[in-house]
């Protein structure tokens, strides 16, 4: 096997490993649908990091970086939607009382951790 055989199999090695890695947090906070333990500062800084590798990311050949960089971009996505969505919605429904974007879960204890 050649070096650059070699640096595209440890490529898709390692990208596998971080989606393996990553995947039960996202099957977990969308089962659950409680983000408290998470930060809205990290997410964001995460997607607007993600953005602006992209430049560097698209002057490379496609190959394992795309697929894992891609993974990872949509990975902070939703995750900063679902943060969005259950946390912000939760708190907004609290302030007015009204269940607000389809978040039930707002108004039971169980679904607010309380």
């Amino acid at each position: 096997m050649d070096t650059y055989q070699l640096q595209i199999a440890a490529g898709t090695v390692s990208s596998l490993i971080f989606v393996a890695g990553n995947f039960p947090m996202l099957v977990k906070a969308f089962n659950t649908k409680d983000m408290k333990s998470y930060s809205l500062g990290n997410i964001a800084l995460s997607n607007l990091g993600n953005l602006i590798y992209w430049i560097y990311v698209s002057s490379l050949p496609v190959g394992p970086i795309w697929f894992l960089h891609g993974f990872f971009t949509v990975t902070t996505a939703l995750m900063l939607v679902w943060f969005l969505h259950y946390e912000i919605g939760c708190v907004i429904s609290d302030l007015t009382g009204r269940c607000l974007f389809g978040v039930p879960q707002c108004f039971s204890k169980a679904g607010r951790g309380m």
